[in-house]
């Protein structure tokens, strides 16, 4: 197979068989590359009850690459109503399998950026973002997980460090914000204090208004360059901003985590 860097790239959605008994990755590479040209790599993991096309509608990302000249690729779980699992037991489908799987087919028809590759996604497919950071440091630089399913998520041991930008509505019917159970378990405030203390931040975030429902909280001074970031959406439901309200919010998902992803230095 040819080197995919040697050839001019042309702007199409491919569909790439990267495990089997998988369903197909959807892949959409944006047009106005140039040959030679290593763009970054979004991973987009839809949430249950979506699929890939589902997802990209909802979340805005293939107009964003577009737009930022990115390429994004959508892996798909194989399970009912398209739930991701985490933690789960190692097996040929297993969705850390097929997130390295997917980052290699990717590598192998377009020419991406190695040291520039992010995961997102909503809901259950937030929680597999979770996981993503937690699990294949290695082989990403950053997550961004949406409304990710926080509760009872196993102990995280990045192989290096790992930045993250975290979206979340305080009114999310889902995924509650301050957690479940008396001890508030899967509250989004500890779960990216967790993250701050692992990547070395200083433990009090600095906040700022960027919307009049939006409050960005960020923790200064990681280790190695990583960003630790958070979203707090007043009013947000379980949805990708800007669907999920309130009403009148000025900010799109897909571009505050493109934002936060192009700022970062490349591995």
């Amino acid at each position: 197979m040819a080197d995919p860097c040697t050839v001019v790239p042309r702007g199409r959605d491919l569909r790439l068989r990267v495990l089997p008994r998988t369903p197909a990755v959807m892949v959409h590479v944006p047009a106005g590359l140039r040959a030679g040209q290593r763009a970054p790599l979004v991973l987009g993991l839809h949430g249950a009850g979506q699929d890939a096309r589902g997802f990209e509608a909802q979340s805005n990302l293939s107009n964003a690459a577009d737009e930022h000249h990115f390429v994004v690729a959508y892996p798909m779980s194989w399970r009912a109503r398209g739930f991701w699992r985490y933690p789960e037991a190692d097996n040929p489908r297993s969705g850390l399998r097929l997130l390295r799987a997917t980052i290699d087919a990717v590598r192998r028809t377009t020419c991406v950026d190695p040291g520039r590759v992010l995961v997102t996604g909503i809901s259950s497919g937030g929680r597999m973002t979770y996981a993503a950071g937690c699990e294949l440091a290695d082989r990403i630089l950053a997550i961004a997980p949406v409304s990710g399913g926080t509760r009872e998520l196993p102990p995280c041991h990045p192989a290096r460090s790992i930045s993250i930008l975290d979206l979340h509505g305080t009114s999310d019917q889902i995924v509650s914000y301050r957690g479940r159970g008396a001890d508030h378990n899967g509250r989004v405030r500890d779960v990216m204090q967790a993250w701050a203390r692992r990547e070395g931040c200083r433990p009090v975030p600095r906040p700022r208004r960027i919307d009049p429902d939006v409050t960005r909280l960020e923790w200064p001074a990681c280790r190695a360059g990583a960003r630790v970031a958070h979203l707090r959406i007043e009013g947000g439901r379980h949805a990708w901003p800007p669907l999920g309200g309130p009403a009148g919010i000025g900010i799109d998902g897909a571009e505050e985590i493109w934002r936060f992803f192009a700022a970062l230095p490349s591995r």
